[in-house]
């Protein structure tokens, strides 16, 4: 990924901001992500209580991957919002999910990375948010002022399982690192949420037409929630 850097790099040792105690593009969002890959194998598509625990931590590939993300990401312009080719993120997610090999992921384009990622968010049975939370968390985004916002999503948290908790608090850290180069790579905080808030947290299936009506609305505040996530996570 050479040709993506255009300013100079600064090395640092990975320092995760976190560790302490516990538009128009919202108009397409699919109200189950999940639903887009139903193949599954050792890796995409199992749930994260079978692939990680607070204490064997996250499985080894996915750790790989944010990783590299948050040492290339805020370098990158457009991470996470410019596309990858389809096929190389295919090979790549299917060399991750087959368990026979390793690929070495640095020898891979920081966007299929950061695609296949999303994809594997996507793919958690029940969101790394939690759909039994989604009318929570929608509450959230009704409270004003970050008086409001911020014990609630406190709240939340606590509620969520130990292991989604766990990969919540490193793809959090990899995007509050990258936003805070946004002056560079031109991803702020708002613009990750667009891109990556549809592969954290969707709306339970619908039954009816007008539950499904409602859910596309409910589902335009997924975006704001994870921005604001970003943005004081480190609060929490």
């Amino acid at each position: 990924p050479g040709q993506q850097k255009t300013f100079k790099r600064k090395r640092s040792l990975i320092n995760w901001p976190f560790w302490k105690g516990s538009s128009t593009q919202l108009d397409s969002l699919p109200l189950s992500p999940s639903l887009l890959s139903p193949t599954q194998g050792r890796l995409f598509g199992q749930p994260l209580n079978s692939v990680c625990s607070s204490d064997q931590g996250l499985p080894k590939p996915v750790m790989e991957m944010l990783v590299f993300l948050y040492q290339e990401g805020p370098y990158t312009k457009g991470i996470f919002r410019r596309s990858a080719g389809a096929k190389a993120c295919r090979e790549f997610r299917d060399r991750l999910d087959s368990g026979t090999e390793e690929p070495e992921i640095t020898h891979q384009s920081v966007f299929v990375i950061a695609a296949v990622l999303k994809d594997f968010l996507r793919n958690i049975p029940g969101s790394i948010l939690s759909v039994d939370l989604y009318e929570q968390w929608m509450d959230v985004m009704e409270g004003e002022g970050e008086e409001t916002r911020l014990p609630a999503v406190q709240r939340l948290l606590h509620l969520l399982p130990s292991e989604n908790l766990l990969l919540l608090r490193h793809v959090i850290a990899v995007l509050y690192h990258i936003q805070g180069s946004a002056h560079d790579n031109q991803m702020n905080a708002f613009n990750l949420s667009v891109c990556i808030a549809p592969s954290m947290l969707w709306p339970p299936t619908p039954s009816t037409p007008e539950m499904e009506g409602e859910a596309t609305k409910k589902v335009q505040k997924i975006c704001p929630l994870v921005c604001f996530i970003v943005f004081w996570f480190t609060k929490v």
